[in-house]
Parts: C-alpha cells; sequence; structure tokens
C-alpha cells in the first residue's frame, strides 16, 4: 500500500501515483492535539483517467480520528493530488488503501 506524509508548508502539493483500479481510499491521519495546533486542511484531487478530476476539501482532525475519501472510479483511479490549504505546519500521514 502506497503511504507516507504530506509535503509541509502553505499551499505544497504531494502528487501520488497509484497503477490503475489497485485502490479504492485514501486515508489521512494528523497529529495537530500534540501540535496543539488547528486541524489540518486539505484539497484532495483524485484523478481519474480522461482528464476526470474529483476534488473534495478535507478537514484531518486528531480529535476526530481518520478522514477518509473514497475514490468514485476505482477502476481508472491513477494519481491523487494533495494540496496544502492550511498554514502546513500540521504533520499529516497518508494511506492509500
Amino acid at each position: 500500500m502506497p503511504y507516507g506524509q504530506l509535503a509541509e508548508g502553505q499551499g505544497a502539493i504531494t502528487p501520488i501515483s497509484l497503477p490503475r483500479g489497485r485502490y479504492k481510499t485514501i486515508g489521512f491521519i494528523a497529529d495537530n492535539g500534540l501540535q496543539n495546533l488547528p486541524p489540518a486542511a486539505l484539497r484532495v484531487a483524485v484523478y481519474h483517467g480522461g482528464g476526470s478530476w474529483k476534488v473534495d476539501q478535507v478537514t484531518v482532525d486528531s480529535s476526530k480520528g481518520q478522514a477518509v475519501v473514497t475514490f468514485t472510479d476505482p477502476g481508472n483511479t491513477t494519481g491523487i493530488s494533495v494540496r496544502r490549504e492550511d498554514a502546513g505546519d500540521v504533520h499529516v500521514a497518508f494511506e492509500v488503501s
């Protein structure tokens, strides 16, 4: 499973390439509570091929557990672009499954 930590900094982008049709969701978790920081705000764009993107706004808050985005067309999903919409100083991990 692809996993890692998002790039930090305001407006930072983390691109994630995926094999077509292998995965159905991406989940995010943050440690903002440990850092005494506000939740992370993300723009999550999922690419479904043929120029088709689905964009979601996601809030990741350690007090609420994992935030999950479900792919609308997992059979054709080949990539994800995650952009930090917050100050970018909260550590955020991701896992694609």
